[in-house]
């Protein structure tokens, strides 16, 4: 399965990081919410998350207008270190998404394998899928890298303070 492994060094407490993870998380959006979204063609504002925080514990996914397969799920633990904390994050393919994956390549494998005579197109689609879903997935993961070392080292996010929540 894609994943990657992350660990940010943040020069705050423990309880600030994980302050400055749950101000850029907002919960999941309602049916009704996300069909609004989907037609509203301004940039939303607020957290750039979707997800939880648990005690030292968050799960989250990057917040999009519209879908996408391959954004990356997001898990991670914010632990006490020696100049502040410590951040291990995962991300990885949605286990749906990735099971798929694997059926539609696998198909396609199998058709190769058996009718080499006929396998261009099958080959091509194998190499778009496995282009689509690796290069999709490490795509928005440097992404969500990027986004996420943002919030975690914005000294200006409180451990109290709450980004605006999107209308």
């Amino acid at each position: 399965m894609p994943f990657s492994r992350l660990q940010i060094d943040v020069a705050a407490p423990p309880e600030t990081t994980i302050g400055r993870i749950s101000a850029a998380i907002r919960s999941e959006p309602s049916f009704s919410e996300y069909v609004r979204q989907m037609w509203d063609f301004k940039e939303s504002a607020g957290p750039p998350f979707i997800g939880s925080v648990r005690g030292d514990s968050f799960r989250i996914r990057q917040k999009i207008r519209g879908r996408n397969s391959f954004i990356p799920m997001i898990r991670g633990r914010v632990l006490p270190h020696e100049d502040g904390a410590r951040v291990d994050v995962t991300m990885f393919m949605h286990p749906f998404v990735f099971c798929f994956m694997v059926f539609w390549c696998g198909t396609l494998g199998w058709g190769i394998w058996t009718y080499p005579s006929d396998s261009l197109v099958p080959a091509i689609m194998l190499l778009f899928g496995l282009g689509l879903s690796v290069g999709g997935f490490y795509w928005e993961v440097s992404k969500a890298k990027r986004l996420l070392s943002q919030v975690l080292l914005n000294s200006e996010i409180a451990a109290s303070e709450r980004l605006a929540p999107t209308k």
